[in-house]
Order: C-alpha cells, then structure tokens, then sequence
C-alpha cells in the first residue's frame, strides 16, 4: 500500500509538473497558430475558396454576386462589372456548390443582380476541393452540401488544416505576387496564351469527345424552388464564351434550350448567352477563356446587362 501511495503521489506530481503545463502550452500554442494562419493566410485571399464559402455567409449589402465553377471564375472579371461585384466562382465545383452559393445570397433579399453562369451539360454535383469548406465546416449549410465528406476532425482549430496546407499557401502567395494568374476580387484569370499548334491538338481532342445535356433532377428541382421563391433579386444566366470546337460532339441541345426556356418564364430569371465566336488566342482550353478573353467578354457581358437594364 506504502509503494502504492508513492507511486501515485508521484504521477500526481508529474502531472501537475509537467503534463498539465506542457499540455497547455500546446493547446494555447494551437489556437494561436489556428487564428493566425486563419486570418492571414486563408482570409487574406479573396481567391481562396475557403475565403469566398466564408463570404457568402456575411455577404456585403448591394453586393453583385458571380456564381459557377471554374469557368466563372476564370471568365467574368468583377471589377470591369462594377465596383460592388465578387466572383464566387469555384474550380472543381458543380451545381450543388452553385445552389448553396444562390441560397445564402437570396437570404439578403437585395434588388442587385446575382449573375449565375450556366454550363452547357447541365446541373451536375461536385464538391471540388474538400479544403474550400473545411473553415466553415461547423456552419449547418456547408456541413449538409459537405455530406459523407465531413469528418470529426474538421472540428479541431489548426489540426483540421493538415493537407490543405499547401493549397491555402498557394493561392495566398499567388494573390500577392500573381506570376501566372490575374487574381481580381474572388476571380482567377489566366495569364498564358498557348501556342496555335498546342491549342490545335486540344481543338482535336474536344472534336472527338461526346458532351450531352442533361440535368441532375433532383439539382433542378431545388433550383426551380429557388427560382420561383425568389421574389426581389434580378437572377442572370449566362452562358459564357466556349469554343466552336465544344459543340462538334455536344448532344442534346433542344434540352439545353427547353430547360432555358423554362426557367426564363420565371419572374426575374433572365439569360444571356455570350457564346460568340472568340479567336483561339483569347482561351486557355476549349472550355476556359484566358486574361485576354475575360476582358472582352466581361466588357460585352457589361454592356449586354446594361442594355437590359440589369446593371446600373
């Protein structure tokens, strides 16, 4: 009993020592290096996806809102719009990400336009990067887009980070110092212009790839509830410049024009389509515009709303 007592006198006083200070130090070390790599790495790039998930929760009143995937992103430039536009355009992400962007901007009730672009296959679901919603995670909208894809971890400040690391450097350093990408308030906007041979074989490629229209119809369902809900907020479809290249293989296009049809029957849904025939020189692929091509089309894109009178 006598050994007994020394043993746990002694644990008592190490954990008092040096376990319970140690581990404090730790947990205090954490939550620093959590709020500082937050603030100014992750908020500090308005590219960062992360950053424009986190966005549209506060969104800033008469914002115009630019909503899409990748080619939102790297198309519409915001500043050339107007001084109150943000791109909340995402690579990777689908339409679900889409529909979750468009219902936090409707909670606002703002008369401004919100400007969605619309792909030509239609409404389709992907998450894209997972490390885009993992600072929100705790907030129930992006925890239920999240799904299966939330862990328990993505609840612990700092260590729910590792592995996104990287990414969220990437798009800090790219914001500062934009070697390869124009960054402009949430758009990314790629400065390469390929070689007419290099884009001659992604023109062969498209030629010979089969696209269809087709809608996911649960994503239609929710959107068309969206959409007649909506009582107060301009909503903007535009379909965006794509190379000629796209529509060689592209099936169903009397959907694509139904489904547009349908929608635009809705009061405040409008749709603009902007696919016109730009020189080679101004994409980045067949589906993407590069810098130069996003200047011309956000500035048609500014005129075509000003003329409707969506855009003051």
């Amino acid at each position: 009993m006598a050994q007994q007592s020394l043993f746990t006198s002694s644990f008592k006083l190490f954990l008092k020592t040096y376990l319970i200070p140690v581990a404090c130090i730790v947990i205090a070390a954490g939550g620093i290096l959590n709020y500082f790599f937050e603030q100014k790495i992750i908020l500090s790039s308005s590219s960062n996806g992360a950053y424009k998930v986190n966005r549209i929760i506060h969104r800033p009143a008469n914002e115009i809102s630019i909503l899409g995937s990748s080619r939102a992103e790297g198309a519409f430039i915001p500043s050339i719009l107007s001084s109150h536009a943000f791109n909340y355009g995402l690579s990777g992400a689908q339409d679900n990400v889409m529909l979750y962007f468009l219902s936090e901007a409707l909670k606002q009730q703002s008369t401004q336009p919100i400007i969605i672009n619309f792909d030509p296959e239609g409404l389709n679901s992907s998450l894209g990067d997972l490390s885009n919603y993992i600072y929100n995670a705790s907030y129930q909208p992006v925890r239920k887009l999240m799904g299966n894809a939330y862990e328990p971890w993505f609840a612990i400040p700092f260590f729910k980070y590792f592995g996104s690391f990287e990414l969220y450097t990437k798009y800090y350093l790219n914001s500062k110092l934009q070697l390869t990408k124009v960054t402009d308030c949430g758009g990314n906007f790629e400065k390469n212009v390929l070689t007419p041979q290099k884009f001659a074989s992604l023109i062969a490629e498209r030629k010979n790839t089969t696209t269809t229209f087709k809608n996911d119809t649960a994503l239609e369902r929710d959107l068309i509830n969206l959409l007649i809900t909506n009582k107060v907020t301009p909503l903007v479809f535009v379909l965006s410049p794509i190379h000629n290249s796209y529509f060689v293989s592209y099936k169903n296009q009397s959907g694509f024009k139904t489904f547009i049809d349908s929608i635009t029957q809705i009061p405040l849904v409008h749709f603009i389509n902007m696919h016109h025939s730009y020189p080679d020189s101004m994409f980045i692929n067949t589906t993407h515009l590069n810098y130069n091509g996003a200047v011309v089309f956000s500035e048609q894109l500014k005129d075509s709303l000003q003329a409707r009178g969506l855009l003051k």
